[in-house]
């Protein structure tokens, strides 16, 4: 049975729960990235710009859980627990994927509810949310049963610039859905670009309310959009900005003219690539292949 809320009771306080697979893989090609070194780091990417801008969320609705690897190095653990004491994040050790249901009880425990409305968000380790996140997800009349909600504009940053860049599809997408349902719905339901497929998605424009780091050990993320002051945006991002130098004139325009286009032909090319290789071979044998090209580019 669908449940509409009204505009008044979709601005109350829902839970709201952050989804992190901090060293979990979702296939063969990460498995073999997640090593020591690669821990070590990722926590630094993960305290730098994940933790902050989950901690500046409203505590009221504020929920997370990290799903880690049952092998976790001890200092690993020992970091996890300090945070969970905290009260910040709740860390849940795995031995292989969750199980069917297994999510929805996790979500039933950190939020302390058994049944009524719950938002879903994926965060990666190495990215952060705005600090306004969610209280501009709650101005907006979207959250009823199987809904979702997607800012349209988001960052990218490497190690010297700022780029902003529009990407409805982008893996920060909020769902919502009511937590005693047997087909229960997260963010966590299908890849994020085919979430549309199961969700009534409400598309909101304005200022960036995500960040993606684009950095060496990169799995798929990077630099996209157009190059940006990082000025603008530091209020929303409080930190994470000030080792990066406002671009030029000379540079914008370089960037605008050769440098963006440039770009999108190569992530148009990549997509037709992706999309055409899922639709022939499948998704696991389309990660093969990427595991067997990784392992060359590293021989």
């Amino acid at each position: 049975m669908k449940v509409r809320m009204s505009a008044r009771e979709s601005r109350e306080i829902v839970p709201h729960v952050f989804l992190t697979r901090f060293n979990i893989p979702a296939n063969r090609l990460e498995e073999r990235i997640y090593n020591e070194q690669w821990l070590q780091e990722r926590i630094e990417l993960f305290e730098r710009y994940t933790l902050p801008s989950v901690r500046a969320q409203d505590p009221r609705s504020r929920h997370w859980l990290v799903y880690l690897g049952d092998q976790s190095p001890s200092w690993l653990v020992q970091r996890m627990a300090a945070l969970a004491e905290d009260g910040l994040l709740k860390p849940i050790y795995l031995s292989g994927p969750l199980a069917p249901g297994e999510l929805q009880e996790h979500i039933r425990d950190v939020t302390g509810i058994r049944a009524g409305l719950v938002t879903s968000a994926n965060l990666d380790n190495d990215d952060a949310v705005a600090a306004n996140f969610l209280e501009r997800a709650r101005s907006v009349d979207w959250v009823r049963e199987r809904s979702a909600l997607t800012f349209a504009n988001g960052l990218v940053r490497n190690d010297h610039s700022l780029w902003e860049f529009r990407y409805p599809e982008n893996p920060f997408i909020i769902v919502a859905d009511r937590l005693e349902v047997a087909n229960f719905t997260t963010c966590w339901s299908d890849w994020h670009n085919r979430l549309h497929r199961h969700v009534f998605m409400t598309v909101l424009e304005g200022g960036p309310a995500w960040l993606q780091v684009v950095h060496q050990r990169n799995v798929s993320n990077r630099v996209r959009g157009r190059l940006t002051d990082p000025s603008e945006y530091s209020p929303n991002f409080p930190g994470m900005f000030e080792d990066i130098t406002p671009p030029s004139a000379g540079e914008r325009i370089r960037d605008a003219v050769f440098e963006n286009p440039r770009r999108k032909v190569r992530d148009g090319v990549r997509g037709w690539a992706a999309e055409t290789g899922r639709q022939i071979l499948g998704q696991q044998r389309v990660d093969e292949v990427k595991d067997r090209l990784m392992r060359r580019r590293r021989a």
